[in-house]
């Protein structure tokens, strides 16, 4: 521990920050939510309480840093694809969809899945359910249009953006817990969105 102490020591301000998220998200992946406490940070991370409160200052702030990261790294995907993941997977064609499947689970690689069980759980504080509304307003406008744009109102299109959020989240999980591989996580996240937006589209048909 004392070795770990003098490394996060001479780390920059941003490598600090960087081990005190990654601490941060072994924390809510392996032990949960309200795990996550300056105690146990300062104890896997070898520093002292104080020092966390310099780059965070209240739990939140790593609630809303891991949350932010994800969603900008989903966004950075949606765009490169055009919006064209809703409109082609609801035709049959999963190729824009399979890209952002690709960014999902090489983030899931690299990051875990804390940014998937932050997005599950808004209430862990009033501040960070006000916060994440906000951002999912800011960065799943996107995804709502997409929905709304095959003519869903905009009650289906919110609870659409629910049920692919929570087949991320499931998918994620038995992909990280090693009950799918990667190709085959992908392949039925894929099958499984193209499933619901074929369901919902017939229902806007017959509805």
């Amino acid at each position: 521990m004392a070795e770990e102490s003098r490394s996060f020591a001479r780390g920059t301000a941003e490598e600090r920050k960087r081990q005190l998220l990654e601490v941060a998200r072994k924390i809510i992946e392996t032990e949960g939510v309200e795990a996550l406490r300056p105690t146990r940070i300062a104890e896997l991370a070898g520093c002292t309480r104080p020092l966390i409160y310099q780059y965070f200052p209240r739990r939140e702030d790593f609630f809303i840093e891991i949350t932010e990261d994800f969603y900008r790294v989903l966004e950075e995907a949606s765009e490169a694809h055009g919006g064209r993941v809703i409109p082609e997977a609801a035709s049959g064609n999963p190729d824009p969809a399979r890209g952002l499947a690709d960014a999902l689970w090489a983030y899931l690689d690299e990051k875990g899945p804390s940014a998937l069980i932050l997005r599950s759980t808004p209430e862990i504080s009033a501040d960070f359910k006000a916060y994440l509304a906000r951002l999912r307003d800011s960065y799943e406008v996107r995804w709502r249009k997409g929905f709304l744009d095959l003519g869903m109102d905009a009650t289906r299109a919110d609870f659409m953006l629910e049920l692919f959020a929570t087949v991320m989240k499931v998918l994620g999980m038995q992909y990280l817990s090693g009950q799918l591989d990667r190709d085959a996580a992908a392949a039925r996240y894929l099958e499984t969105i193209g499933a619901l937006l074929r369901g919902a589209m017939t229902e806007n048909t017959t509805g």
